[in-house]
């Protein structure tokens, strides 16, 4: 399932991941404000004139993951936690895409916004082919256990030698 917004955009251009003609995709990787990677996203995309899409995937596996970390640091987490923290997240997520879309309304840019539900390497393969970015900006956030599992099981393979990625370290 995706849920789309456009703003200021009349259909971006589409390429071939790494494309000159791609949108800058700003991967949100965390719920949490991740400011030194939304500025450097916005940067990219004035810079290069291109239009802005912020994407979080929503990944059962992922929030499964992340209730079993609950679990191990001493909450009390359930197998059923992971379907309760299905609804904050998704209610932060897109909290932070229409924060995301703010901005970069504000900085004069096109943007878009997609919160899309399952695997989150398939989701993220569907979305290089459908949409061709010309670069993918990340945030790495230690204290975020959604972002710490993608990183440590190596969700972001499908991008690494098919388009320029930038990962921002945030505090």
């Amino acid at each position: 399932m995706s849920a789309t917004e456009r703003a200021g955009a009349t259909g971006g251009a589409r390429g071939a991941p790494g494309s000159e003609t791609g949108p800058v995709l700003l991967l949100c990787t965390t719920t949490r404000d991740c400011p030194r990677t939304l500025e450097a996203a916005l940067q990219v995309a004035r810079g290069g004139g291109r239009e802005l899409l912020a994407l979080f995937v929503l990944d059962p596996a992922l929030l499964q993951a992340t209730a079993s970390l609950l679990s191990q640091a001493g909450f009390d987490a359930t197998e059923r936690s992971a379907e309760a923290l299905e609804p904050a997240y998704r209610s932060r997520a897109e909290a932070r895409l229409g924060e995301i879309r703010r901005a970069a309304l504000e900085a004069g840019l096109q943007v878009r916004t997609e919160l899309r539900e399952g695997s989150f390497t398939d989701q993220l393969e569907a979305l290089l082919g459908e949409e061709g970015p010309s670069r993918v900006i990340c945030a790495r956030k230690r204290r975020s256990h959604y972002a710490r599992l993608v990183f440590e099981q190596g969700l972001l393979e499908p991008l690494r030698g098919s388009v320029p990625l930038d990962e921002v370290e945030e505090t």
